[in-house]
């Protein structure tokens, strides 16, 4: 049992198990702020029960916020009652609490467009493991590492953005930032843009959305001697993109069979079982084929979580 071997390990951690004892603790707390840092569809119960009772989310669980949707924002019961804190949200979260929104015309993701940028889309069918891990920038774990190199973790990034911040597919853009500065931009109805520069590390999110709306001094960026370079996405190269376009235009349940499908193909590449190329070919076809139906309430996502991921399994096998 895991929480067995981890509180052998780190006898001073207070170690919950289950839903019941998770919001018990919730409740009692006097706690009014806590992060979700977990990984994939383990992440939803636990924001779900966060804004349940009326407790700030600072999340980086993006998983959570595209799958549970609406359902899971429903239970907001305040502003600002959930903050992310991954480098791109963060920026635009701060932006947009800087700017009116009836002056806001689309907001701008940037990536950094991972280790296959400049590779030639001919050669993506000679991709091994060791170039997918090979990230230029940001040092992850391996199935977040290989979701970055098809740009599907820029796909889920904008299906979070269009939860969080309320805006129609058509107001959400991504572009390409290799040197990775630029974070978030805004673009105002008269067409001139609004940018949000940082370091690129994921400290300063983390401590502000601690600390919000209050921000801590960390000396001055210096843009002395930068180079920013930005880039479109060729849609057509990194299909991820596209199919996370098409998934938030479907709605909820494809937005599901996304996240699944992209969780169960990266892990499926990472045992060597499946080329790289069909990673977003086996996602294509589990969008297509499963069919959907409608999701009334949280408790049935977990309940058809796992037969979703064999469905997509099977399909991406064929």
């Amino acid at each position: 049992d895991n929480a067995l071997r981890i509180k052998k390990k780190y006898q001073e951690l207070k170690i919950i198990k289950g839903e019941n004892e998770l919001e018990n603790f919730i409740q009692a707390n006097s706690v009014q702020t806590f992060i979700n840092a977990l990984a994939g569809i383990s992440g939803l119960i636990p924001s779900y029960l966060v804004l349940k009772n009326n407790k700030t989310l600072i999340t980086a669980n993006k998983e959570s916020i595209v799958i549970g949707s609406k359902l899971l924002l429903s239970e907001k019961k305040r502003e600002n009652q959930v903050i992310p804190i991954d480098s791109e949200h963060w920026s635009i979260f701060l932006l947009l609490d800087s700017i009116k929104k009836e002056k806001v015309d689309e907001i701008i993701i940037t990536g950094s467009g991972g280790p296959f940028l400049n590779l030639d889309k001919n050669e993506f069918e000679n991709i091994k493991l060791e170039d997918a891990l090979n990230h230029p920038i940001w040092n992850m774990g391996k199935m977040i590492t290989i979701s970055s190199s098809t740009l599907a973790n820029k796909g889920l990034e904008v299906l979070e953005a269009k939860e969080l911040f309320g805006l129609s597919l058509d107001k959400i853009k991504i572009i390409l930032h290799p040197q990775a500065k630029v974070h978030g931009m805004v673009r105002l109805i008269d067409g001139s843009i609004i940018s949000h520069c940082s370091k690129t590390s994921m400290v300063d999110p983390i401590h502000n959305a601690l600390t919000y709306p209050k921000i801590k001094p960390d000396g001055k960026l210096s843009l002395e001697n930068e180079k920013f370079e930005f880039f479109p996405v060729n849609f057509d190269k990194f299909p991820m993109v596209r199919l996370a376009y098409l998934a938030g235009k479907n709605g909820q349940f494809s937005q599901m069979i996304y996240t699944i499908a992209n969780d169960v193909a990266s892990k499926l590449f990472l045992e060597k079982k499946i080329s790289y190329i069909k990673i977003a070919q086996g996602i294509e076809k589990a969008l297509e084929k499963i069919k959907p139906f409608k999701i009334n309430n949280i408790s049935e996502i977990i309940e058809i979580e796992r037969e979703l991921r064999e469905k997509s399994k099977k399909i991406i096998l064929e």
